[in-house]
C-alpha cells in the first residue's frame, strides 16, 4: 500500500480506481459521472462498490489538497497476472491489474484490518488551538534559552491570540489550506493593517503550521503568501530640529514644583501616569541618543557599569551593553555623550542612585519596561508640543528617530566616516545604513565631496 497525494483540481487517475482499493486519509473527493455526483468527505473506502468506474466518462476529482491510500486488490491467480508499475511522482511501486472491467463480486473482497488501524493512524486530527499551544511553549523555552528576548515572545503570542486563534478556532491543522491562509491575509488587509504587521501575521502563523509539520501532523507547510513591503527611510531631525527638542525638554522639565500634588489620579506605584509636564532628564536621552547610536531598548538596560570614560586625544565613552536585536559589540560615543552622562550622574548622586548596578535613566522605576514607556510618551507630548511629530515628508516621528538622526548626521557631516566603521559602532549591518539612511543623504548634502 501507498499513500498517494493530490492537489486541489487534480484528477485521480483512472487505473488506480480500476485496479486497486482507494482509501480516503484526508481531504475531500468528488465523485462525478454524467448524471450524478457524490462527495467522500470523512475517511473511508471510495470504490468498494462497482458502482464507481464502470464507464469511462466518470471520475474523481479533489476539491481540496487530499491524501489516498492505494490498496492493489487481491489476485486471481486463474484469470490475472500483475506487473509492478513506477508511480513517478512518488517512485513508489504499484500494483496494475490487467484484466477486463467486466468483474465479480469477488474481485472486491474484504480489506484486511491492519488496512484501517493505519487508516486511523494516519488520520487523528489536530486542532489549531493545540498546536498553538505547543508553538508558545516553545518559544517561551527559547526565551529562557536566550533564542529569543521576552518581548519577542509577547509579540507572537499578541499575533497569534489576537488574529489567528479566533481566525482558525474551528479548524483542524491537517485541513488548513493555501486558500484558507489567502482568506487570513485577506481578512487582515481589509483591518487596515500596515504591510509590515500583515508579514508579522504571516510569520505567527508559519511558526504554528511548522509545529504541526515537526510532529508530522502535515507533510507540508502550505504556501504562504508573500508580503510586498516597501523600504522606507527613518524619520531623523535637522540640526535646528534637534536643537529646538533638547532646549524645550529643558524648559518644559522645570516645571516640577507647580504640578498638582501626587494623587491617586495622577499617580501609580510611584509612576506619575498623567502629568502636563515633562519628566526630569528628558535632554539627557536626547541628546545621549544623538550621541551615542543607541536603540531605544537600550534605554531601559544600560547601567553605569556599562560605561568607561575615556579622555585622551579624544573624549568619549565606551559602551559595553548587553546584547540586543541580536547585536553585540562595543559603542564608542561623541563627546556630547560625556557632558550628558556626567551631567545625570550628578543629578542621581544626590539620591544614592549612581551606582554601577543603577540604571542611567529613570533609575528610581523597577520595572523597566514601564521606564521605557515612560520615556516613549513624554518625548511624543514634546514632539507634539514642538509641532515635530511628523517630518517634511511624512514619516512619523519617534524615540527611535533619535538614533535616526545619530547615524543621519555621521554620514552628512563626519569627514572621514565609512559604511563599515559606522555601522559597526551603531550595532547594525552595511546593509541597513544604506537603505535606510544613506538614501536620504543628497548629492547636494554632500557637495563638498563632490567638489572635491
Amino acid at each position: 500500500m501507498v499513500v498517494k497525494e493530490y492537489r486541489l483540481g487534480q484528477k485521480v487517475d483512472n487505473y488506480l480506481a480500476q485496479d486497486n482499493h482507494l482509501i480516503l486519509l484526508t481531504g475531500k473527493l468528488l465523485y462525478i459521472n454524467s448524471s450524478d455526483s457524490k462527495l467522500f468527505d470523512t475517511p473511508q473506502i471510495i470504490n468498494q462498490n462497482k458502482e464507481y468506474f464502470s464507464s469511462s466518462d466518470e471520475f474523481f476529482i479533489p476539491i481540496e489538497n487530499t491524501q489516498i491510500a492505494v490498496v492493489p486488490k487481491e489476485e486471481n491467480k486463474s484469470t490475472k497476472s500483475n506487473k509492478v508499475t513506477v508511480d513517478s511522482k512518488n517512485d513508489k511501486a504499484l500494483y496494475q491489474n490487467h484484466t477486463s472491467l467486466a468483474q465479480t463480486e469477488s474481485d472486491y473482497p474484504t480489506i484486511k484490518q491492519d488496512y484501517f488501524d493505519f487508516l486511523i493512524s494516519k488520520t487523528k486530527q489536530h486542532s489549531l488551538l493545540d498546536v498553538v499551544k505547543i508553538t508558545l511553549q516553545n518559544e517561551q523555552a527559547k526565551v529562557l534559552r536566550n533564542e529569543i528576548t521576552q518581548h519577542t515572545y509577547r509579540m507572537t503570542y499578541s499575533r497569534i491570540s489576537k488574529h489567528i486563534v479566533p481566525f482558525f478556532k474551528n479548524y483542524m491543522v491537517e485541513s488548513i489550506a493555501y486558500e484558507d491562509i489567502n482568506r487570513f491575509y485577506n481578512h487582515l488587509s481589509l483591518e487596515g493593517y500596515s504591510a509590515i504587521t500583515l508579514s508579522q501575521y504571516l510569520v505567527a502563523l508559519k511558526k504554528v503550521l511548522e509545529t504541526a509539520k515537526a510532529h508530522s501532523w502535515i507533510n507540508e507547510v502550505p504556501y504562504i503568501p508573500k508580503v510586498k513591503v516597501q523600504k522606507k527611510a527613518r524619520g531623523w531631525f535637522t540640526l535646528s530640529e534637534y536643537k529646538t527638542l533638547y532646549k524645550e525638554s529643558i524648559k518644559l522639565s522645570l516645571f516640577h514644583t507647580v504640578i498638582t500634588p501626587p494623587s491617586h489620579r495622577n499617580k501609580r506605584d510611584g509612576i506619575f501616569t498623567n502629568q502636563q509636564n515633562l519628566i526630569i532628564g528628558l535632554n539627557w536621552v536626547i541628546r545621549f541618543m544623538v550621541n551615542s547610536f543607541i536603540r531605544p531598548v537600550d534605554l531601559k538596560i544600560i547601567q553605569h557599569q556599562h560605561i568607561e570614560i575615556v579622555k585622551g586625544k579624544y573624549t568619549y565613552l565606551r559602551l559595553n551593553l548587553p546584547e540586543t536585536k541580536r547585536h553585540i559589540g562595543q559603542i564608542i560615543t561623541l563627546p556630547g555623550a560625556v557632558f550628558a552622562y556626567q551631567s545625570l550622574v550628578k543629578y542621581y548622586k544626590q539620591f544614592n542612585l549612581a551606582k554601577p548596578s543603577d540604571y542611567l535613566f529613570l533609575p528610581e522605576i523597577n520595572d523597566r519596561q514601564a521606564a521605557i514607556t515612560i520615556l516613549e510618551n513624554n518625548f511624543r507630548k514634546l514632539l507634539i508640543h514642538c509641532n515635530l511629530r511628523v517630518s517634511t515628508n511624512g514619516l512619523k516621528r519617534t524615540l527611535y528617530s533619535l538614533r535616526h538622526s545619530a547615524i543621519t548626521y555621521r554620514l552628512l557631516y563626519g569627514k572621514k566616516t565609512d559604511l563599515l566603521t559606522l555601522a559597526r559602532n551603531a550595532r547594525t549591518s552595511i546593509d541597513m545604513i544604506d537603505k535606510y539612511y544613506a538614501s536620504e543623504v543628497s548629492a547636494e548634502m554632500k557637495i563638498e565631496h563632490i567638489h572635491s
